[in-house]
């Protein structure tokens, strides 16, 4: 463990908090570049690794959480008695969302406002890259291979987008300037959306992978999502589709989606997200010609860790103040509520 200020300064004295002493931040995990954290250097702040979580939650009043993947937090859980708050480098919450954090009274928000553009950013570019097929003309050229071919317009398509909230809003607005048809499905049906319009049920699914030529999901990890896309919902789909992920990799069944390429449903998937991270190297989607992979990369441009702390940073203003903090997650349904204006 180590304290950002043996970086930056000797430490700032506690400031007034409610009252009290300034509240001790705990940054949990490796990840952050130091430099990003300058704007908490004057706070009582602690990095520390995954594995020594256990040591420092008791005096955690706020956790800052990087790492992707923290089961020690609730391994620890019964010792986090002074813990208000805990905020998350990610728009997903699953990473750190269990029964004991949802049934306290513990605040939990997220990094939402932060990735959404650059990540419908990166699926247009592999909708385009699926429809002019260029996995193929990138494996040609390496082959010094000429072959002329056809390739698919984007305009016109219809795409299902499965999931309603921030990211797939951003996806909607652009597969729009691109003349594709959008049809969105959601936890619950809403008919006046304003960027969306008409979002169907979960119930609904099924009819609207009837009529898709691309899926995307970019729906969070709760336990109505999880395996949301299997074999069912698959089987409905025509061939020739093809399916993007970001959203979770456990609401697509992994080997149903095996089965899908196979037999020619589905001819090209672009996958950013995976139940299991990373990929295993034996996983038969390194290698097939049809598949995009890439690394859970999506919404992490340049800037992007500098801008996830100005939203802590701002977050942590409000918190001082005794003012509603921005992205509070509702802990029942396991997604946030939009930044305030």
């Amino acid at each position: 463990m180590r304290s950002v200020n043996d970086h930056a300064g000797s430490p700032a004295p506690d400031t007034p908090h409610a009252g009290g002493p300034s509240p001790h931040i705990i940054v949990v995990g490796d990840d952050p570049d130091i430099e990003c954290l300058a704007p908490l250097r004057d706070r009582r702040i602690t990095r520390c690794g995954a594995g020594e979580l256990g040591d420092m939650l008791p005096d955690a009043d706020i956790l800052f959480v990087w790492s992707f993947a923290t089961p020690e937090l609730r391994s620890h859980w019964s010792s986090a008695a002074r813990l208000a708050w805990i905020h998350t480098a990610t728009a997903g919450v699953d990473n750190v969302l269990f029964p004991e954090l949802a049934h306290s009274p513990v605040l939990l928000t997220n990094s939402r406002g932060i990735f959404e553009t650059a990540i419908a950013e990166y699926v247009l570019g592999l909708l385009i890259a699926l429809a002019k097929d260029l996995p193929a003309t990138l494996a040609n050229q390496r082959a010094r291979k000429w072959e002329h071919r056809e390739t698919d317009r984007v305009a016109g398509r219809h795409l299902v987008l499965i999931g309603a909230g921030p990211i797939a809003v951003a996806v909607a607005r652009l597969a729009r300037c691109i003349s594709m048809t959008v049809e969105v499905v959601a936890r619950r049906e809403r008919r006046d959306d304003p960027v969306l319009g008409h979002v169907r049920a979960a119930a609904d699914l099924r009819g609207a992978l009837e009529r898709a030529d691309d899926v995307v999901i970019a729906a969070p990890l709760t336990s109505e999502t999880h395996g949301l896309v299997g074999r069912d919902a698959l089987s409905c789909l025509r061939p020739g589709s093809r399916l993007i992920n970001v959203g979770r990799g456990a609401v697509l069944d992994h080997e149903a989606l095996v089965e899908a390429l196979e037999d020619g449903r589905i001819v090209g998937a672009a996958l950013d997200v995976f139940d299991v991270e990373p990929l295993p190297p034996n996983d038969a989607l390194w290698s097939d010609p049809r598949v995009i992979v890439s690394p859970h990369m999506a919404g992490d441009v340049k800037g992007w860790q500098d801008a996830v702390v100005a939203l802590f940073v701002a977050n942590l203003e409000r918190y001082l103040a005794g003012e509603p903090l921005a992205n509070v997650v509702d802990k029942s349904r396991g997604y946030g509520s939009p930044m305030p204006d």
